[in-house]
């Protein structure tokens, strides 16, 4: 009764068997467990009760009655239920128990349940399994230090770079191993950073490392501390991860912004880059230059410094409105005003171009001095000025001694003989011709050309004036183009004597005892050259005069040699009268 009590007392499943594996006594634990009730088990045979663990049981009794001995831990897994489906897996431990003559009386079974510890234990190590697979994938170096330095784990990527194996490492102090020793220096730092890890610290720094050939890798290393629950450090976590690319990005934006800052600072205008708060955030050394004020003084100033009070109202609306389309412009259509730190005002030309900007957005201001052009600008616009009042004088006075020329020549004519007057009086015409011409020159203001089409029209005028009287049966037709033909002062000369010589001609000699008739003259333009024709319905030029011939009328003898200042062809038509055609090159109004 009293073993009954203990066993049952028990809180693990505790059975007795006899040498042939019936069951001798069991304890209430193994019936609560089982499910079976004790009349159903005590007298049977383990092997007719349970399918699973009725042979292993009955295997490890007799080897138990066989060598005397326990057998400890014995792993039997299955239903030991009613249930079949309920499978469990025990701990089970035999002891033989002996009688008072020291024989084998009966096996104890003592059962312990493992399930769930065994599951937990499974989990733990498929976790562990499934972070060697995670820290075996990635190529950052990751480890496991004790306290003192000696490394106990490290992931697969680091080792195939560095050409090492497991046993290459595991075991060593850290700073001695493959990755560290190409530089005393390195390992020192190395072992310096193990120590403050030990001591509490996270260190972190980038440092060169071997890998295989010898090659080094530049790497983002850091070690930190491991604590248990308790807050001791139990061990040292070392990770790097390959700062390569990185460091070449970083190398390339050094030289990018190296450049940029060479180019800042070379380029011979004012640079000054301003945020949108009207705010100057960068200045080159020739924006100092113009303001007269230092890189220090400059930067971080509101730009509205350098605009002169008077503008500034206007200056805060234009920037205000650009904000709201920042788009890159020149302003060098007008001059705008920089107020400089001694008081002073520069005339400047200014563009705008938007920059990008992790900081938010900004503009870059260019300035170009303009002081030097706009004082060339006005010595040559007073230059040019003082020109035109000379050259306006210039021909105001040729004109006017032309015209005094032309009336000593009509007093002359009172007082000469008539054999003497045809000649002068040619002279007057042709005095007039020119003085004509000035005359266009002073009223039009341009003094490098002549509306020709004005200047025919006015030069028939005259001649109608003093060759054709009142009531003559003799008309003088112009027909003109619509548009203007320009022609440059050193051929408007010849060209309006040509004309002069060849209508005057005409009018004297091709309607003889007051002979109806009409002398015309055409001008015309086609693209780049000009066609003049003088032509009258008289009489006509008789065959053996031809007005190359040195013993022709001087009139005559002019026209080639004017014709050949003007830069002209001649054409000379006897049908129907006489016609002289000109063609020559003309100009683009300027």
């Amino acid at each position: 009764m009293l073993l009954t009590n203990v066993l049952d007392a028990l809180p693990i499943p505790v059975a007795m068997l006899d040498r042939e594996g019936r069951i001798l006594r069991v304890n209430q634990r193994l019936l609560d467990v089982s499910r079976w009730g004790a009349d159903e088990l005590v007298g049977q045979r383990v092997l007719d009760v349970s399918r699973d663990f009725g042979g292993p049981i009955h295997q490890h009794v007799q080897t138990v009655c066989r060598s005397g001995e326990a057998l400890r831990g014995q792993v039997l897994s299955g239903a030991i239920t009613r249930d079949p489906g309920l499978r469990r897996t025990w701990h089970v431990d035999f002891s033989p128990l002996h009688d008072d003559h020291g024989e084998l009386a009966a096996v104890l079974m003592v059962m312990q349940e493992v399930t769930e510890q065994l599951a937990r234990e499974q989990a733990l190590t498929d976790n562990l399994a499934h972070l060697r697979r995670v820290l075996d994938s990635l190529f950052a170096f990751v480890g496991v230090l004790q306290p003192d330095g000696t490394l106990i784990e490290a992931n697969r990527a680091p080792l195939q770079a560095a050409g090492l194996t497991w046993d290459d490492v595991v075991g060593r102090k850290f700073w001695d191993c493959h990755w560290w020793s190409h530089d005393a220096g390195v390992s020192e730092r190395c072992r310096d950073s193990v120590r403050r890890a030990a001591a509490g610290e996270t260190v972190r720094f980038d440092v060169p490392v071997r890998m295989a050939g010898g090659e080094l890798m530049e790497i983002d290393y850091m070690i930190a501390p491991m604590c248990d629950e308790q807050g001791r450090i139990t061990h040292l976590i070392p990770s790097g991860a390959d700062i390569t690319a990185r460091l070449r990005t970083e190398q390339g934006l050094l030289r990018s912004e190296r450049r940029f800052r060479e180019l800042f600072e070379s380029v011979p205008e004012g640079l000054a880059v301003v945020d949108e708060q009207g705010i100057i955030v960068q200045v080159n050394a020739h924006m100092e230059r113009l303001c007269g004020s230092s890189r220090q003084e400059l930067e971080g100033s509101p730009v509205h410094r350098l605009i002169p009070a008077r503008f500034a109202a206007a200056h805060s609306a234009h920037m205000a409105g650009y904000w709201t389309r920042p788009t890159p412009r020149q302003m060098g259509e007008r001059i705008l005003w920089l107020q400089r730190r001694d008081g002073s005002e520069l005339p400047v030309e200014a563009g705008l171009t938007p920059v990008p900007s992790a900081s938010g957005r900004q503009v870059l201001v260019t300035l170009t001095d303009c002081s030097q052009r706009e004082a060339a600008k006005a010595q040559i616009e007073g230059a040019l000025k003082e020109k035109t009042v000379l050259l306006n004088e210039v021909h105001h006075r040729v004109k006017n001694n032309l015209q005094v020329v032309s009336s000593l020549l009509s007093l002359q004519l009172r007082t000469v003989p008539a054999e003497v007057r045809q000649p002068l009086s040619a002279a007057q015409g042709r005095v007039r011709a020119m003085a004509l011409i000035h005359q266009l020159l002073y009223e039009g203001k341009d003094y490098a050309q002549i509306d020709l089409t004005l200047y025919v029209q006015k030069l028939l005028r005259l001649l109608r004036e003093s060759h054709v009287p009142a009531g003559a049966p003799i008309e003088l037709v112009a027909t003109m183009d619509p548009v203007p033909i320009w022609l440059d002062l050193p051929r408007a000369v010849p060209c309006g004597l040509l004309i002069n010589e060849l209508v005057t001609n005409a009018l004297k000699h091709a309607f003889p005892e007051t002979r109806r008739g009409q002398v015309g003259v055409v001008l015309a333009s086609t693209g780049a050259r000009a066609r003049l024709v003088v032509r009258d319905d008289g009489v006509g030029l008789p065959p053996e005069v031809r007005f190359e011939d040195h013993h022709s009328s001087l009139g005559l003898q002019l026209v080639p040699l004017l014709a050949e200042q003007l830069g002209a062809s001649v054409t000379l038509h006897r049908e129907a009268g006489c016609s002289f055609e000109f063609e020559f090159a003309v100009q683009e109004a300027t």
